[in-house]
C-alpha cells in the first residue's frame, strides 16, 4: 500500500514538474512573439527578480511543514494555515518592495512597468 501511494505521487510530481517546464517554455515563446526581443528581455529582467524574491519569501516553509506534519499529522490544519499565512506575509513584503523599488531597480521605464507588474508573481510562485 505505502509503495503503491508512493510511486504514484512520485509520477504526480514529475507530471507536474514537466507539465510547469513546458508551460514555462511555451509563456516565453508566445512572449517572444507577441512582443519581440525586446518585450522577451523584459519578461527575463522580470523572473530574474522574481524568483529570488520567490524563495526568499517562501523562506524553507515547504520543507518545515514537511517535516513537522510526519512528527505529528494531528496538526496538519494548523501548521498549513501557519505556513500559508507566513507565506502570505514575506510574499506581501517582497512584493510590495519589488513595486516600490522596480524604478530604481531600471532606467528602463518599459522594464519598471514590467517588474511591477510581475511582482504579484512572488506570491504564487511554488
Amino acid at each position: 500500500m505505502l509503495k503503491r501511494r508512493l510511486s504514484t505521487q512520485t509520477i504526480t510530481l514529475a507530471i507536474s514538474n514537466v507539465g510547469t517546464a513546458g508551460l514555462s517554455f511555451l509563456l516565453a515563446a508566445l512572449i517572444g512573439r507577441a512582443l519581440g526581443a525586446e518585450g522577451l528581455g523584459i519578461y527575463g529582467v522580470a523572473l530574474a527578480w522574481v524568483m529570488p524574491l520567490a524563495l526568499i519569501a517562501e523562506f524553507g516553509l515547504g520543507t518545515l511543514i514537511t517535516r513537522e506534519i510526519a512528527r505529528d499529522a494531528t496538526r496538519t490544519g494548523d501548521l498549513v494555515h501557519a505556513a500559508v499565512r507566513a507565506r502570505q506575509i514575506m510574499g506581501g513584503a517582497a512584493t510590495l518592495l519589488l513595486l516600490i523599488a522596480a524604478p530604481l531597480l531600471s532606467a528602463d521605464p518599459l522594464t519598471a512597468i514590467g517588474l511591477q507588474i510581475s511582482a504579484p508573481l512572488v506570491l504564487i510562485q511554488p
